[in-house]
């Protein structure tokens, strides 16, 4: 079985995604531990190569570009939305 550059393209860019998406997570777990500053390091990287490969999925059409777009969209909502804030204002 051979696969095509579009094929071996695709699993790249869900992979970037999926690796994104879970450094995200823990980055957000992690907080106030000893390994936070090295998380948020990741996530950074991770954030830029979601970036990276949104811009790059535009070569392929609209809709993978849409998909890495709304991956990157909810690495950044991630990291920046804090569920603790609404529970201390309720």
């Amino acid at each position: 079985m051979r696969l095509e550059l579009t094929q071996v393209a695709f699993v790249a860019l869900a992979l970037v995604q999926a690796g994104g998406l879970a450094v995200t997570l823990v980055a957000r777990l992690v907080e106030g531990h000893a390994a936070q500053a090295a998380w948020h390091r990741a996530y950074v990287a991770a954030l830029l190569m979601a970036g990276i490969c949104t811009l790059s999925a535009a070569w392929f059409g609209p809709g993978p570009c849409v998909a890495c777009g709304a991956c990157l969209a909810v690495m950044v909502l991630g990291a920046t939305w804090d569920p603790r804030l609404h529970k201390a204002q309720a």
